[in-house]
Formats: structure tokens, C-alpha cells, sequence
């Protein structure tokens, strides 16, 4: 029973939207009664653009939960009157792992609901976290923190999926760029909240009486913003179409019908469905490697295939190695009780100084989120590149110069600043591209519908990693040193990994597993599968199996 009821959970059934939904979808403020009626506000008409706005204003919100490392010290301060009594620390971990878990989880229930649904949850939960962080701080009750910390995480993975996810769906003509800015948002917020929480607080909790009013601010600040973000939120109609595209990046002449899509396909769980048929290519048939001949050659994948393939383990081990070398970064932040920066002994510099690196950290991160994922859309349209190939080698590009950077600069490392602003410039720019590479990759290998579910599933990277060098953090300069030794080889390890995502449709859809190189397999492990004539006609009627091939220049 419990086996079916997650089988269940875990399949993603898109329902097909009523008439009324539509023509209420085609105004820009909205909200669902019931019978399937909607109020709107006709004065105005929705544009993408304007999804667009929303999902960036709540990337930027949900960015804060970036600084709440800044937070640990004053938490500490305030509750146990130890600047280093240490419990601030897994209590942060813990928010930021339930993040991850529940954009990890919401998926599903985010594309069978909608998105208004799920940010109203998000914003919601998100609320009773800082209600629950407010009262905890008020009357100095140290077990309210952790439920707190659950909510606040909880509700910022429901908003960050949501908001991500929908966007995919209306820019698929500008994937790479539309991404990089809202990704860069997000990125930018963590810096700009952890100034607030240094100014309201005070460096090394030398103000931290004001924690009280942490998260009062939040409060008035995230939740009104949330509010009106979530009544722009909406998927795309089935007559969608931007530059002669679908939502999916299917030509519209390629495209099947949207009824046959949502009965043959949504209503059981497959979402992509415009896989081009190997045998007997007609002439005009796309060029393989092209973005053409990638989206004709999608095939229809259930929810758990995508989350157990052998892509995307690879792809999470590689994110998590490009993220472990910006996480050893945090260290120079880190603080003693009067409020100096650690590493200004360790460099030899004042307090000014670490600010600047801090600053530039912030600035090359935000730059690499940016300019990445608009380089790969370039990639696409001027050599009309196989979009996920395109991503992938520049995300193997990122990882080469992290590797070769960080084996140049660290041995000169140790008492010599300006390397270590190099190094920062190095860290974030690849650790803040590679977020919006991998976010933009995950798209285009596993589609629009599953990409909330997936998108979440990788983020617990950035929890993996940050654990893994948070937990050996000692405060002193030879481990700052050692670790950053060690990253160079966390670095190849994560290229190595990367070129073992399978970008080629004949690759990732053979039935078994074939790994290509300049289109010569060079793995090639079949599984067992029945036999079929080597002459079958290609059937009117799809069968439901996640192995049918949708031939778009032979169907009708």
C-alpha cells in the first residue's frame, strides 16, 4: 500500500487546464474560487515578462537563506552567551537541508497543483518559520530555533522550485539568459541579505541584542513581496508558442497536438514526447548534434527514471566538487569575539581588506551566474548546438579553470593577499557559473515538467558540499591551506564526472548503457529486451511505455 501510494506520488500527472482557467490566465492578477471560477483584474493583460519580474523579485528573497551563515555567531551570542558555543551551526545546516529536501519533494505536487498552489505553500511556511524564529527570540527559548529553521528552510524550497520551475516553461527561447539573471538574483540576495544581518546585528554579534528584530523585518519585508509574486504565477495554455516554439523548444510544425499529449502522455506520468524515430530518416531530417535534432529527440520519461539515471548521479557529483572549493571561502568570514576577521592575522591585513574580498566573491559569483548561461545560449544559436552538450561543455570549461587556477595560485597562498583575491575571484566566478550551468543543463536533459523535481534534488549539492568542508573547519591557517591543496583534485575529480553526462539521445535512451565519443560508442552494455521485427510500421497510436519513439516527420 505505502509502495503504490509513493509510486503514485512520484509520477507526475499534469492535468490539462479548463477553458475558464484560460481566458482567467490571460489577465495579469488572478485568484481561484470555486466551480472553476476565477476573480481577476482585467485593466491589465499577463505578459511572460511580467512572470519573469515575479520570479526574479522571489529568487532575491529566497537568496537570504545563502546568509544565514552570517547569523551563526550572533545566534550563538544571543542564546548561549558564547560566541563559539557551536549549536548555531547545525541548526543553520539544518534549515539548509530542509531546503533541499523539500524542493527535492515538492515536485510532483508543484506540477499536479500549479504554482500558485505551491508558492501559497512556500510563502505560508515561510511566514510561520520567522512567526516561530520571532517568538524564539523574544523569549529567549532556544527549542523554538530548530522548528523554525525547519519552516523557514521548508518554505524557501518550495518558492525557489516553484519559481524556477515555471519560468522554464515560458522561456524556451532564452533558457540560458533568462536563468542566468534570475540565478544571479538569488546569488546577489545571499550577499545583500548577509550586509543586512551584518549591519542590523553587528560583525562577530557585537550588536547581537538586535537579534529580535531580525526577524520582524524579514516578516514585513519577504512576505508582502511573496504575496503578490504568487497571483503571477502560472503555467503556459497548450496554444503557447515564442519564435515558433513550444514550451518544450519542439518547432511548432513538430510538434504533436496538445490533446494527444495530455492523453497519451500526461495523464500517465511521461512528460516528454517528441522522440524522432531512428529508422528511415526522411530527407529533410535534422542534422544530428543540432538544437533541432536534440528537442525531436526527447524521449518520453517517467519521473523516476530521470531521478535514478546514471546522468544525473554524475551530474550531482560534479556540482557538488564545483561547489566545494567556494565553500571553503566562508572561513574568511568567520570571526573572533571582538569582532576581527580570523584571516586578517593570516594575510597580514585590516578588516577592510577581508571586506573587499568578501565584496569581490560576491561580484564574481553574481558575474559567473550571468555570463555562463548566456554563453551556452550563444553556443546554441550560432553553431545550433545540441542544447545540453552546449551547457555541458561549458560547464567542463568551468571545471578545467577551477582546476588549473586553483593548482597555479594556492601554492603561493599562504600570507599573500593579493593571491587570495585572485583565488576569490577564481573560486566564485566558476562555483556561481557552474550553479546556473547545472541548473540550465538539468532543463534540457530532463524537460520542463520533471525539472522542479530534479532542480531540487541537485541543490542538496550545496548542502552536501558545504557539510563536507564545514565539518573540518578548524578556524586556523594551516587547514584553510590544506583544504584548499585538496580542492584541485576535488576539481578534476568533478570534470571527470561532468564528461560522463551523456548529452547524445542514441546514447542516453539505448537500452542499456552506451557511452559515445566523436560518435564512435566506446561502452556499450545491452540489457535484455524482446525482440522486434527489423521492419515494424510505425504504429498510429502510441503504446504507454516509457520506450516509445515519437516520430515527428512520419506522424500525422
Amino acid at each position: 500500500m505505502a509502495g503504490s501510494a509513493l509510486s503514485r506520488y512520484w509520477t507526475i500527472n499534469v492535468p490539462a487546464k479548463t477553458m475558464a482557467e484560460e481566458v482567467a490566465e490571460a489577465h495579469l492578477f488572478l485568484w481561484p474560487l470555486r466551480n472553476d471560477t476565477f476573480a481577476v483584474a482585467s485593466c491589465l493583460r499577463f505578459s511572460r515578462w511580467h512572470l519573469f519580474l515575479a520570479v526574479l523579485l522571489t529568487q532575491f528573497i529566497t537568496g537570504s537563506i545563502y546568509s544565514l551563515v552570517s547569523l551563526s555567531q550572533p545566534l550563538d551570542a544571543f542564546f548561549q552567551g558564547n560566541l563559539y558555543a557551536g549549536k548555531s551551526t547545525a541548526l543553520l545546516m539544518t534549515g539548509s537541508a530542509s531546503m533541499a529536501v523539500a524542493a527535492a519533494l515538492s515536485g510532483p505536487a508543484l506540477e499536479r497543483r500549479g504554482p500558485r498552489w505551491s508558492m501559497t505553500m512556500g510563502t505560508c511556511i515561510l511566514a510561520l518559520g520567522l512567526l516561530l524564529g520571532q517568538g524564539a527570540t523574544m523569549t529567549r527559548t532556544w527549542a523554538l530555533m530548530f522548528p523554525a529553521g525547519v519552516c523557514y528552510g521548508v518554505g524557501v524550497g518550495y518558492l525557489l522550485i516553484t519559481s524556477f520551475s515555471t519560468l522554464q516553461k515560458w522561456f524556451p527561447d532564452l533558457r540560458g539568459t533568462v536563468n542566468g539573471i534570475v540565478l544571479m538574483a538569488f546569488g546577489s540576495g545571499g550577499g545583500v541579505w548577509n550586509l543586512f544581518f551584518r549591519a542590523l546585528v553587528g560583525p562577530g554579534a557585537s550588536r547581537a541584542d538586535n537579534m529580535p528584530h531580525v526577524f520582524a523585518y524579514l516578516l514585513l519585508v519577504f512576505v508582502p513581496p511573496l504575496m503578490l509574486c504568487t497571483l503571477l504565477m502560472r503555467t503556459p495554455p497548450a496554444s503557447f508558442r515564442v519564435s515558433g516554439h513550444d514550451m518544450h523548444g519542439i518547432a511548432t510544425e513538430k510538434a504533436p497536438s496538445a490533446s494527444f499529449v495530455q492523453d497519451e502522455y500526461l495523464k500517465v506520468g511521461m512528460t516528454l514526447v517528441n522522440y524522432a524515430a531512428l529508422q528511415h530518416p526522411p530527407q529533410n531530417a535534422a542534422v544530428e548534434g543540432t538544437e533541432r535534432h536534440y528537442y525531436e529527440q526527447v524521449k518520453a520519461l517517467t519521473l523516476l527514471q530521470c531521478i535514478f539515471s546514471t546522468d544525473f548521479l554524475c551530474l550531482f557529483l560534479a556540482a557538488t566538487a564545483l561547489n566545494m572549493p567556494a565553500s571553503v571561502y566562508f572561513e574568511l568570514a568567520t570571526t573572533t569575539t571582538t569582532g576581527d576577521f580570523k584571516s586578517m592575522a593570516w594575510f597580514g591585513v585590516a578588516k577592510g581588506d577581508i571586506d573587499n574580498v568578501i565584496s569581490v566573491g560576491l561580484l564574481s559569483s553574481s558575474v559567473g551566474r550571468l555570463v555562463c548561461p548566456m554563453f551556452s545560449d550563444v553556443l546554441i544559436r550560432v553553431f545550433y548546438a545540441n542544447p545540453a552538450f552546449a551547457r555541458k561543455v561549458v560547464l567542463v570549461l568551468l571545471l578545467l579553470v577551477d582546476a588549473v587556477g586553483l593548482g597555479l595560485l594556492v601554492p603561493r597562498l599562504e600570507g599573500d593577499y593579493d593571491t587570495l583575491v585572485q583565488v576569490v575571484y577564481v573560486l566564485k566566478f566558476v562555483s556561481g557559473g557552474g550553479a546556473s550551468m547545472a541548473a540550465c543543463l538539468v532543463t534540457d536533459l530532463y524537460g520542463v515538467y520533471n525539472v522542479g523535481t530534479m532542480y531540487g534534488l541537485l541543490l542538496l549539492y550545496w548542502a552536501v558540499g558545504l557539510a563536507s568542508v564545514g565539518l573540518t573547519l578548524s578556524g586556523s591557517l594551516a587547514q584553510f591551506l590544506s583544504q584548499m591543496h585538496s580542492m584541485v583534485a576535488v576539481c578534476c575529480v568533478g570534470c571527470a564526472l561532468v564528461c560522463l553526462v551523456r548529452t547524445s539521445s542514441s546514447d542516453r535512451f539505448y537500452k542499456g548503457y552506451q557511452f559515445t565519443l566523436c560518435r564512435k560508442p566506446i561502452v556499450q552494455i545491452p540489457f535484455s529486451h524482446p525482440s522486434a521485427p527489423t521492419d515494424a510500421v510505425l504504429v498510429s497510436t502510441p503504446g504507454r511505455s516509457s520506450f516509445f519513439m515519437w516520430d515527428s516527420d512520419h506522424s500525422t
